[in-house]
């Protein structure tokens, strides 16, 4: 005989509650009462229905468990309830999030002694759990009716979002349908708080830094387009630049594959990432860019601190005068190398060239980060 409900091999544990895989076994000894118990359909079901008949039980359960993970609710080995974790069935939510893997989740306490004692959030988060840890889930929803109020509290304490309500007609009980919903990175966020991001220079590739972001960190980078991270050691929020000056301007952010990591590429300002001084945490080696880098450091630290018999401090003190007289002089032997079809020659002309623009960058207060932006820009188009 073919079995009418779709059964499964995922049992889940914590603490004193289990849920085990429904089975056509329960449909009479269990699911059959629940279904006639006029109090418990009150809360579990959207329209005004006192009681299903064994058919109608058959038919429901044997739908709902092809789409997903049918469960029994255990409490100390005693059967009390049932939830379920199946992919979204309403059209109107798949419409507003096509191309993403949607769950929802379902559950009823049968058993009213069972009744507010907290088991059905713990149920939730378990299956919460479930859905984004071993299903790979992008979003989940849990939609109880706008009257159980009790219901609407618990998925708001476990961090569930009210993205939309739906209406509901022909109804004596429910206005809307309350769809709470959670995304993977909400709940990756939410595990301890905090998320490791990696910053990485926009236009370079080059990795800068690595720190933690949580939620409300986040929120400001979105409002803001400038990086704010959660400083583990402080305990507070640090935007960071705001007292170096040294700001990161976000070009783009993404989560990885498993939405627990997050790159953020910017356009990195000042002298760079690292409070040593080095443009990167990972030290002046690391990335394309290195010795222009540094050449601009040294430029910029000669301009705060002079140094004797320095060139370029000779260069800053004459001014833009005679700055410019040198790119000019370097831009013309550049060319005379080039035409010269010499190599090393060419090579060394044009080493001239970037210094003198390096100086004339940083006397009029141009930045390579603003080179490089600019570079992207054109590239781009």
């Amino acid at each position: 005989m073919q079995p009418i409900i779709t059964t499964h091999n995922t049992t889940l544990c914590e603490g004193s509650i289990t849920l085990r895989p429904m089975t056509d076994n329960d449909i009479e000894s269990i699911l059959l009462k629940w279904n006639n118990d006029a109090e418990v359909l009150y809360w579990a079901e959207g329209d005004d229905i006192a009681a299903h008949d064994l058919e109608t039980i058959k038919y429901i359960y044997g739908k709902s468990s092809t789409a997903g993970f049918c469960f029994v609710i255990e409490h100390e080995g005693v059967a009390i309830g049932e939830c379920w974790l199946q992919r979204m069935n309403l059209e109107h939510i798949l419409a507003e999030y096509l191309g993403l893997d949607v769950r929802r989740i379902d559950i009823v306490i049968g058993e009213k002694d069972y009744w507010g004692r907290c088991i059905g959030t713990n149920v939730v988060k378990m299956l919460t759990k479930f859905g984004f840890e071993s299903q790979n889930a992008d979003m989940i929803f849990y939609m109880p009716m706008d009257f159980n109020t009790r219901s609407c509290k618990l998925a708001e304490r476990l961090g569930y979002k009210l993205v939309s309500k739906t209406p509901v007609e022909g109804n004596s009980k429910a206005k809307f349908d309350m769809n709470y919903a959670m995304t993977k990175v909400d709940y990756f966020m939410k595990i301890d708080g905090l998320i490791p991001a990696i910053v990485q220079n926009f236009y370079t590739g080059r990795v800068l830094m690595l720190a933690y972001v949580n939620q409300e960190s986040y929120d400001f980078m979105l409002k803001h387009s400038e990086t704010c991270f959660w400083s583990r050691s402080r305990q507070e929020l640090w935007h960071k630049g705001a007292t170096s000056g040294d700001v990161q301007k976000i070009k783009h952010m993404a989560f990885d594959c498993d939405n627990d990591t997050l790159l953020i590429q910017v356009q990195q300002t000042g002298k760079g990432a690292c409070h040593t001084g080095s443009f990167s945490c990972f030290g002046d080696e690391n990335g394309e860019f290195n010795i222009l880098d540094k050449v601009a450091a040294t430029i910029k630290d000669r301009s705060q601190n002079p140094a004797e018999k320095s060139y370029t401090n000779y260069l800053l003190d004459k001014g833009v005068d005679k700055i410019c007289k040198k790119v000019g002089e370097e831009a013309a032997e550049t060319i005379i190398a080039a035409k010269n079809r010499n190599k090393d020659e060419l090579t060394e002309e044009i080493s001239d060239l970037l210094y003198h623009l390096l100086v004339l960058m940083h006397e009029q207060g141009v930045e390579l980060s603003d080179i490089q932006a600019k570079l992207a820009e054109r590239y781009a188009t």
